[in-house]
């Protein structure tokens, strides 16, 4: 196990690795809200790529720069308004594509421009560190120290469609570094370097998820490494922040209060009232009683005179 780290820091101290052509989308998360991102990129640039051996000392030297390692790159944004992001990034490496190891980080801010119904366009501005470092003990227990380590910028422009589930983008980058090498064997030394790419992805948008593969060309110069030229590198991105251009449901019904209950109909009102009739004799022949007039009654029969009761005188 001993051997196995010394060996991965020997690594270290001679390749100093940085992606430089991963892209994030050209949206923003959005005000208040949390956005989490993951790049892996292969292979990547050597800061430290000299002309003797672009890939480290003691090996053959890959063309213009190129390190044959992997890096990653984690990102966390936050969404300081709705067209502001903060965006914290830590950088890594997979060293024989398997061990992460960190290597540094930077900070920055990201822009975003609405450019219309078909595209978005965002700028992004950051400023990180990466370093490396290894101690190895010869055989009589000498111990030497190896390390290299830079600060640098990057600025990176995005356009991106805003329609549909697949979504390409296309991204330029530029990166602009100071460079610190203090090999094991020779005097510490600075110098700059400077590099730019152009990155093509083809991005799967999900309402919460992004995904997709991505091919970025990068060229590098340096004051120890001018024969500058183009690489070509390939990535996957995995990022969890929502769609803001993923189509609004439509707003619910207003609500509308059931209407108030209704009591009975109120009465009708009552037939007009007509004046009482008269005596019989008092309407013409023929004429119609009124249907709501009172029943008169009748005038009493004429009687008879009483018949007188005979007397019967005794004998």
């Amino acid at each position: 196990m001993k051997h196995f780290w010394g060996l991965c820091l020997l690594l270290t101290g001679c390749i100093l690795p940085i992606s430089t052509g991963a892209p994030m989308p050209a949206t923003t998360v959005g005000k208040g809200h949390i956005g989490g991102a993951m790049s892996g990129e292969a292979p990547v640039l050597d800061l430290i790529a000299d002309e003797n051996a672009g890939a480290g000392s003691g090996g053959d030297p890959i063309s213009y720069g190129a390190a044959p390692a992997a890096a990653l790159t984690f990102t966390l944004s936050y969404g300081l308004g709705d067209n502001t992001d903060l965006e914290v990034a830590g950088e890594g490496a997979l060293y024989y594509f398997i061990l992460p190891l960190p290597t540094g980080g930077s900070i920055g801010l990201r822009q975003h421009f609405d450019a219309g119904d078909a595209l978005d366009i965002a700028v992004a501005a950051r400023f990180g560190h990466v370093g490396s470092s290894s101690s190895v003990t010869d055989s009589n227990g000498n111990s030497t120290e190896s390390s290299a380590s830079a600060n640098y910028g990057a600025l990176q422009l995005v356009a991106q469609t805003k329609q549909g589930w697949v979504r390409p983008l296309l991204a330029i980058n530029l990166m602009p570094s100071k460079i610190h090498r203090a090999p094991s064997e020779d005097p510490a030394y600075d110098f700059k370097g400077f590099a730019s790419s152009v990155t093509g992805g083809l991005m799967l948008v999900g309402a919460h998820t992004v995904f997709g593969p991505y091919l970025a060309a990068t060229n590098f110069y340096s004051d120890r490494f001018d024969n500058s030229g183009w690489f070509v590198s390939g990535g996957i991105m995995f990022a969890v922040r929502p769609d803001r251009n993923r189509p609004k449901p439509p707003p619910p019904p207003m609500y509308a209060p059931p209407p108030p209950m209704m009591g009975p109909p109120p009465p009708s009102a009552p037939p007009p009232m007509l004046p009482p009739a008269g005596p019989p004799g008092d309407q013409p022949p023929g004429a119609a009683v009124p249907p709501n007039a009172s029943p008169t009654a009748a005038p009493p029969a004429p009687q008879a005179p009483p018949v007188p009761t005979p007397t019967t005188t005794p004998m």
